[in-house]
């Protein structure tokens, strides 16, 4: 999938196509997007992820859909109720530090 630091629509398709050679296959079960946070996360949303998300699963290219995530519960919050097929999420959260 495109890095979440990638914030051009068109490379969407061109990094999932290209990954999905590399692996010699024509879908995967589980594609994240990694480390939003709110920043990232509205870059996002301007670029029509969330329609992007949902047009490849449905063409069977990706299975599942989930996100690490690196800020507070108001973004979190938001992440979580955009898309609601969502099936995994990475939450930054330990012992040590507790902090976003």
């Amino acid at each position: 999938m495109a890095p979440t630091w990638r914030h051009r629509r068109e490379d969407y398709d061109r990094y999932l196509t290209a990954q999905l050679a590399r692996l010699g296959r024509e879908h995967v079960g589980y594609s994240l997007r990694h480390s939003l946070n709110r920043n990232v996360w509205g870059r996002l949303r301007a670029l029509d992820l969330l329609k992007w998300l949902a047009r490849i699963q449905a063409d069977g290219r990706v299975g599942r859909i989930g996100f690490s995530f690196h800020a507070g519960f108001d973004v979190l919050e938001d992440v979580v109720d955009a898309y609601d097929r969502w099936t995994l999420s990475q939450i930054q959260y330990n012992d040590v530090d507790t902090r976003p």
